[in-house]
């Protein structure tokens, strides 16, 4: 079931997206839903867009992170990059109207991975039940399931952010 949330934990039933925001001293976190019911690949729907749009609006002041599950951007990988997040010229318009906005941080393609979107560092989270393997690899399979989890653990010191990958035995 899908719902909308204004804090986390505060999840409603229904059809609507599940956004959340959560506020840290410093920074604030808008947590869009990229699933699309029924299927693999991502979008958001426009009413997240405009929620995110008024969201990043209300907190201009603070440092933002953008969070969603589906990588808005090809990764290299035709798996993946054919069940990322779709129509994601309209979320970098939002974007664009919000210069306080740090990075971009999402999952679902289980690769530690970096790249670059509308201008911010877009940084996606490892796997931790399996790892994609790419296509150089030569791999059998799309994903490694004996490769150990991993984790992102992202420190931000009010100017610059740092990630560091780690492998969780």
């Amino acid at each position: 079931m899908r719902g909308r949330a204004d804090e986390p934990g505060d999840e409603a039933g229904g059809d609507a997206p599940v956004n959340q925001i959560h506020r840290t001293e410093g920074a604030v976190f808008a947590l869009c839903d990229s699933t699309v019911p029924g299927r693999d690949d991502g979008r958001l729907a426009d009413e997240t867009l405009a929620w995110l749009d008024a969201a990043l609006a209300e907190d201009a002041g603070t440092p933002a992170f953008v969070c969603f599950h589906h990588p808005p951007v090809r990764l290299g990988s035709p798996y993946v990059d054919g069940i990322r997040q779709f129509g994601e010229r309209r979320l970098a318009a939002v974007l664009a109207r919000h210069p306080q906005v740090v990075a971009v941080l999402c999952g679902h393609a289980h690769t530690p991975a970096s790249t670059v979107f509308a201008g911010r560092p877009l940084l996606v989270a490892p796997g931790v039940v399996s790892t994609l393997v790419l296509p150089w690899e030569h791999g059998d399979s799309v994903v490694d399931h004996q490769a150990p989890p991993a984790v992102a653990f992202h420190l931000f010191d009010g100017q610059r952010l740092t990630t560091h990958y780690r492998v969780v035995p």
